[in-house]
C-alpha cells in the first residue's frame, strides 16, 4: 500500500478510496472558495499608494480650496464600465483659494454601494452628510479616483469643542496645531495621511481654530508667490 499526503491507493487499483475521495473533494472546494473570494476582492477593492506631499505641494496642485459642508451624498454607477462612484454635494461657505461661482459643488469619489454591491478603495475616506471642513480640490476639469489633492492630505475636518469653538483636525481626527513649510527630500515616500508641515497634537489648548488655520494657509500661499 502506497501512502500520499492527499490520498492513498487501494491494493486492487489506482482509484481513490471513498474516504479520501471525500477529503480530496473538500480540499478542492476550499481551494475554489478561496479563488472566488480573491476574485471578489479583486473586483471590489482597490489598493492605493499615494505620494507624500508638503503643505506647499497641496496648495500648489489644488485648483480650488474651500471651506464647506456636505449636504448630500449619492452612490451610482458611472462611465462606460459602470464603476461605482459616490457623488458628494458640498455647500460652500468660503472660497479660500481659486475661483468658483456657484454656492454648491459636486465632487466624485470612486467607491460606494449600489444595489447591494460595494466598491471600496483603500485609504478612501468619503465625506458624510453633515461633515464640515476645508477641502483642496485637485481639478475641476477632469474626474479623479479621489477629487482631493493628495487624497486625505487635502482634507481637513472642522470639529467643535465643548465650548462650541470650531477646531481643525486632519481627516483622521488628529488636532492640527500649526502649518509650516515642509522639508521634502527627492526620495519617493508613501503618504501617512498627513502632509509634511502639518503639525498635529492632542492638546486642545494648542489646536488651531478654523480662522487661525485659514489665515496661516493664506500666509503660506502668499509666501509661495
Amino acid at each position: 500500500m502506497k501512502n500520499n499526503l492527499i490520498y492513498k491507493r487501494n491494493i486492487g487499483g489506482d482509484h481513490l478510496s471513498d474516504t479520501n475521495m471525500n477529503i480530496f473533494k473538500s480540499l478542492m472546494s476550499i481551494i475554489m472558495l478561496g479563488i472566488v473570494i480573491i476574485a471578489i476582492i479583486g473586483n471590489n477593492a482597490t489598493a492605493t499608494t499615494v505620494r507624500e506631499m508638503t503643505v506647499e505641494d497641496v496648495i500648489r496642485h489644488s485648483s480650488l480650496v474651500f471651506e464647506g459642508k456636505v449636504i448630500a451624498a449619492t452612490s451610482k454607477r458611472t462611465g462606460l464600465k459602470g464603476r461605482i462612484h459616490t457623488l458628494v454635494t458640498f455647500q460652500i461657505t468660503e472660497i479660500i483659494s481659486g475661483y468658483f461661482n456657484d454656492k454648491t459643488l459636486v465632487l466624485s469619489y470612486m467607491g460606494g454601494v449600489v444595489d447591494g454591491v460595494m466598491l471600496q478603495v483603500g485609504d478612501m475616506d468619503i465625506p458624510k452628510v453633515g461633515d464640515e471642513g476645508v477641502f483642496f480640490v485637485e481639478s475641476l476639469a477632469r474626474p479623479q479616483v479621489h477629487p482631493l489633492t493628495g487624497w486625505s492630505q487635502g482634507h481637513f475636518a472642522i470639529k467643535k469643542d465643548l465650548n462650541g469653538k470650531r477646531m481643525v483636525t486632519t481627516s483622521k481626527g488628529q488636532l492640527v496645531k500649526n502649518l509650516i513649510k515642509g522639508r521634502k527630500t527627492s526620495k519617493f515616500e508613501i503618504s501617512k495621511g498627513v502632509a509634511i508641515g502639518v503639525e498635529v497634537g492632542n492638546n486642545l489648548n494648542n489646536a488651531m481654530t478654523i480662522d487661525e488655520f485659514k489665515i496661516k494657509l493664506k500666509q503660506i500661499e502668499a509666501e509661495m508667490k
